[in-house]
């Protein structure tokens, strides 16, 4: 069973960067392929962080804020998302190789995930920002 997991693993790292390179290629723009680069090396970067347990939401953020990666902070959720694809399935990679994983729970927590960036994506970019903010200074 886990070298089906391997298998399809490996084929949906292979799908979505021949998907990249393929919007890549439509744009023509050296600035989209700097600005994807950018976004895979931080999902990379705050992945492998995230294994070590430093955690991954806040990381992202900041190296985005501190690249000047995001032009509106509306977009954040679903380019968290895809900074993450490719990072998040070659982690899931090693660890299915390296560490036992029962196969009813993994594939119940990718599914779980898929629907959650899917749904939460949509929810959060609706959410009030002034609102959020004013919420958050009154709790720190």
């Amino acid at each position: 069973m886990v070298s089906l997991i391997v298998w399809i693993l490996i084929i949906c790292i292979i799908g979505l960067l021949s998907l990249i390179v393929y919007q890549l290629y439509q744009t023509g723009d050296r600035l989209v392929w700097r600005d994807n680069l950018l976004g895979g090396l931080i999902g990379l970067v705050t992945d492998f962080l995230d294994t070590l347990g430093v955690g991954s939401f806040v990381t992202t953020t900041t190296l985005f804020q501190v690249t000047n990666y995001l032009d509106d902070e509306r977009n954040l959720p679903g380019t968290m998302n895809i900074a993450h694809a490719i990072p998040t399935i070659t982690e899931a990679l090693f660890f299915v190789t390296i560490v036992k994983v029962d196969p009813t729970t993994l594939i119940t927590m990718v599914l779980a995930a898929v629907v959650g960036s899917l749904i939460g994506s949509e929810v959060v970019v609706r959410l009030d920002q002034a609102m959020i903010q004013k919420k958050l200074w009154r709790l720190l």
